[in-house]
């Protein structure tokens, strides 16, 4: 009888159902986990770093005799004070659901979950950090779309503006373009006032 429960037992736990069950409720966590990350996370560029320190971290707690406190650890690993500032705020429960068994498996759909984030490919004229950043994302998030993540571009060529592109559409918002776009209006108006103040002797 005790033979008989045990391979009763075996044969649920290993069912194709079973099986099933475990991978949804490992992906609801990890949907869970992600939403956490994204919160202070808002552009490719961090969310990529974030994912790699949160990886290393793991590894090292789980798999290596040498546990490390995770603020000295992500400070030795050159993260920056806003890495860190979202370590911490993702909380101890963020950091609970993480196992030795179950590290990779989730640290796997959570990669799967942030590909499919959207991305709008934002152009400014200048080197935008820290704050900037964050004023950035949460605007692109009222505005574009709850979840998106920002691809973030140089080009010093759009002064007073930025462009952007998002599903596939490119859109200029600069004083450049509004300047190229009513050029000639701009031309006829330097004309009339060089007209006007620079008489000829």
């Amino acid at each position: 009888m005790r033979r008989i429960s045990i391979i009763l037992v075996y044969e649920i736990l290993h069912s194709p159902s079973a099986v099933q069950d475990d991978n949804y409720l490992q992906y609801m966590e990890s949907a869970d986990l992600i939403i956490k990350i994204l919160a202070n996370t808002y552009t490719k560029t961090d969310l990529t770093r974030r994912s790699r320190l949160l990886r290393e971290f793991l590894e090292k707690t789980f798999f290596t005799p040498d546990e490390e406190e995770m603020t000295k650890y992500l400070i030795s690993r050159q993260a920056t004070t806003e890495d860190i500032d979202a370590f911490l705020t993702w909380g101890k429960d963020f950091f609970a659901a993480f196992t030795h068994e179950n590290t990779y498996k989730i640290l796997e759909s959570l990669k799967n979950q942030a590909k499919s984030a959207p991305v709008v490919i934002l152009y400014i004229p200048y080197d935008a950090v820290g704050a900037e950043v964050v004023k950035l994302g949460r605007w692109m998030r009222r505005h574009v779309h709850k979840d998106v993540l920002l691809d973030l571009h140089t080009d010093p060529t759009l002064l007073g503006g930025c462009a952007f592109v998002w599903h596939g559409v490119y859109r200029d918002y600069s004083l450049r373009y509004y300047m190229l776009k009513r050029r000639e209006e701009i031309h006829s108006l330097i004309g009339q006032y060089v007209q006007k103040f620079y008489k000829p002797l």
